[in-house]
């Protein structure tokens, strides 16, 4: 083996990667369901356990939850939808450590079928059931932009996973 030779001429900048970004596996809450209303809006509500979700991510990363339920979807949150016979939303909220999924009802806050004569026109809330699949997807701050610079949608879900390489 000869000496070795002269050193190269730097090459260019290569673009952000996505090593940095976050994903969960599909899964499902562990948690019962429960009712609450907040500000006067009803809601169903779930939570999920994100251990790598924190108060540094919330505040200069991006977070994108899916859901799905069986073989259709995913859909992206929020989603609005006439499911169960009455428009409702399913959304969520984050904190360090939890996501919570939540459903909404528009035009009602009738949580049971039960003294409908107290709910006069109101639909039944519409469930938020055990079976949904949620994913969850971390950006932290400085890959958004990147993302952003080669025209990825986030909003779409096989564009994003193909993008930061997430695994079925």
């Amino acid at each position: 083996m000869g000496p070795q030779g002269p050193t190269g001429a730097t090459g260019p900048t290569g673009a952000t990667g996505a090593t940095n970004v976050i994903y969960s596996a599909w899964m499902t809450s562990p948690y019962e369901s429960r009712d609450t209303t907040v500000d006067g809006t009803c809601y169903r509500v779930r939570h999920l356990d994100a251990p790598l979700l924190t108060a540094t991510i919330l505040n200069a990363g991006t977070i994108i939850t899916y859901f799905r339920i069986g073989s259709i979807g995913p859909y992206q949150m929020p989603y609005i939808s006439d499911a169960g016979g009455a428009t409702n939303s399913v959304n969520c909220f984050y904190k360090p450590g939890k996501i919570f999924v939540y459903r909404h009802t528009f035009n009602s806050c009738r949580f049971t079928s039960a003294v409908p004569e107290d709910f006069p026109g109101q639909p039944v809330m519409i469930n938020l059931p055990q079976s949904l699949e949620y994913r969850y997807v971390i950006i932290p701050g400085g890959i958004a932009a990147a993302a952003a610079r080669q025209g990825v949608d986030l909003k779409n879900y096989e564009a994003a996973r193909q993008y930061f390489k997430i695994l079925n």
